[in-house]
């Protein structure tokens, strides 16, 4: 699948794949799973994992600012709430 430096061709096949990495996910989805959690579980208090907190970041944003970004011919984007 293609990441944020990668770019399909035409417009709309970019739209539709960029972002999509589905080895990233817990389970065997096709389609990107909504995160619709707002903290994230812990190890241990102060040790945080990928995500901690949804307003920071949360799966479902990190793959529209993939998107956004090679969309826009950007390296990076950054959605706000």
């Amino acid at each position: 699948m293609a990441n944020c430096r990668e770019h399909f061709q035409h417009f709309g096949t970019n739209a539709i794949h960029t972002g999509q990495e589905p080895e990233q996910w817990d389970a065997d989805q096709i389609i990107p799973p909504v995160s619709l959690s707002t903290t994230f579980k812990q190890s241990e208090p102060g040790k945080f994992k990928k995500y901690d907190y949804s307003r920071a970041s949360n799966p479902s944003r990190n793959t529209l600012e993939k998107c956004l970004a090679a969309l826009e011919g950007a390296e990076y984007c950054k959605c706000c709430v």
